[in-house]
C-alpha cells in the first residue's frame, strides 16, 4: 500500500535516488528528479519517459526491472533501481523473460565454446538466469498472472507454454551445461573471485570514509559518514550523515537517535519498541534487531552509529573551540548527562524526537 501525505508529500527530489528509494518502499505515489529524467507514478517508474517503463510492481509485491537498457544514464537507473529495491522479491527482464533469457543464453553458450578465461562466470551465469527463469514462472503461476504491461503499456505474455519451442530450446541449452563437469574448477575460480571482490570493498570504503566516493555496493551492511560542507549564503559549515548507499539525512536527526540509544543502553527491545514504524526523512525503520537498523534496503549496525558518534563528538568539540558557525549544535550526550539535563524525564519523550510523524 502507497503511503500518502497531501499537505507533506514532496514531490520533485533534489536527490535522485531519493527517488529510487521512495519508489522502492512505496513510500507515496508519485516522484521525480529536477531534470524530470526519471519519476514514477503509482507502482510503475520511468527513465527518460513513457516509452521506457524501468521498473513495476507485480501483483503479490515483487518487482519487475527492466535492465535492457543501453545508454551510459539508463544502465546507471537501472544498477541503481537494483540496489535501492535489493530488500524485495526482484526479477530482471533480461532474465526472466523467455526471448531475452535465451537470447542471453545463446550468447554466453558461444562466449564459453572460444573464451580461454572465465569460463567459470559464463557457466554460473547460465545457471543463474535458468534458475532465475524458472523461479518467475513460479511466481507468475502462484499469482495466476498471464500478461504484463511493458513498455507503451503493451499487454506482453509471460506465462510460457512448455511445447513453445524457443521454452525447449532454452532448456536444452541450459541443460548441457548443466551436465559439464566444472565444478571444482568453478569453486576454485570463484574462492579468487570472492577475494577480489572483498579487496574492492575494502578499497571503496576506504575511499568512502575519506570523502573518496559516495557508494560501496556489495556490502552486507551500511557504512555511515558524517559530510560537511561551507553554506554558500551565511559561510556556516553545514554538517549530514551519508550512507554509503549515497542517502544523505540531517545531522540533528541523526544525533537525536543516538541520544535515545545511549539513553537506553543500546538495548534492542528498548530500540526496537522506540523506531520500529517511525520515519527519518523519508525513511521508515522497519525494525531494530541483533544490534542493526533496518531501514527498507539499508542495514547499519549499532557498531558503525557509534563509530560515527564518536565522529560527531569529535567535530562538535572542534567547531566549539573554534568559535565555528554550524548546523551542529549539540553533541551526543551521555546518558547521565541526559538524566541531569531533565531529571523528571524518566522514560525518554519519544514525541520529542524529529524522526517521529
Amino acid at each position: 500500500m502507497i503511503l500518502t501525505n497531501k499537505n507533506k508529500m514532496k514531490i520533485v527530489q533534489q536527490n535522485t535516488s531519493e527517488v529510487y528509494h521512495l519508489f522502492a518502499n512505496q513510500i507515496q505515489s508519485n516522484a521525480t528528479n529536477q531534470t524530470r529524467t526519471l519519476y514514477f507514478k503509482e507502482k510503475e517508474l520511468y527513465s527518460f519517459g513513457s516509452h521506457y517503463k524501468l521498473a513495476q510492481y507485480l501483483k503479490g509485491g515483487a518487482i519487475l526491472i527492466n535492465n535492457d537498457g543501453y545508454s551510459v544514464t539508463t544502465s546507471k537507473h537501472i544498477s541503481s533501481i537494483v540496489q535501492a529495491s535489493q530488500h524485495k522479491n526482484q526479477f530482471l527482464t533480461q532474465d526472466v523473460i523467455l526471448e531475452d533469457a535465451l537470447a542471453r543464453v545463446e550468447g554466453l553458450a558461444k562466449k564459453f565454446v572460444r573464451a580461454r578465461e572465465n569460463k567459470e562466470y559464463l557457466y554460473n551465469t547460465i545457471l543463474s538466469i535458468q534458475s532465475e527463469f524458472l523461479r518467475f514462472q513460479d511466481y507468475l503461476s502462484l499469482h495466476k498472472i498471464d500478461s504484463i504491461r511493458m513498455n507503451y503499456d503493451t499487454p506482453k505474455k509471460v506465462k510460457v507454454d512448455k511445447r513453445d519451442k524457443s521454452y525447449k530450446r532454452f532448456i536444452h541449452l541450459v541443460t548441457t551445461f548443466e551436465s559439464a563437469n566444472f565444478k571444482i574448477e568453478v569453486m576454485e575460480t570463484m574462492t579468487k573471485l570472492q577475494e577480489q571482490k572483498k579487496a574492492k570493498q575494502l578499497l571503496d570504503s576506504d575511499k568512502f570514509y575519506n570523502n573518496k566516493k559516495d557508494w560501496v555496493r556489495g556490502l552486507n551492511f551500511d557504512l555511515l559518514r558524517l559530510d560537511c560542507e561551507i553554506g554558500t549564503q551565511y559561510n556556516i559549515y553545514e554538517y549530514s550523515v551519508r550512507t554509503s548507499q549515497n542517502v544523505v539525512v540531517k545531522v540533528d536527526k541523526v544525533v537525536e537517535i543516538i541520544d535515545a540509544l545511549v539513553y537506553f543502553d543500546w538495548n534492542n527491545e528498548k530500540a526496537n519498541q522506540i523506531f520500529a514504524n517511525k520515519k527519518i526523512g523519508y525513511y521508515t525503520i522497519n525494525k531494530v534487531a541483533n544490534d542493526v537498523f533496518h531501514i527498507g534496503c539499508h542495514k547499519i549496525t549499532f557498531k558503525e552509529i557509534k563509530k560515527l558518534m564518536d565522529t560527531i563528538n569529535e567535530e562538535y568539540q572542534l567547531c566549539k573551540e573554534n568559535n565555528t558557525s554550524t548546523n551542529l549544535h549539540y553533541n551526543v550526550r551521555t546518558k547521565q548527562e541526559q538524566q541531569n539535563e531533565d531529571n523528571t524525564n524518566k522514560n525518554f519523550d519519544v514525541k520529542s524526537c524529529a524522526f517521529t510523524n
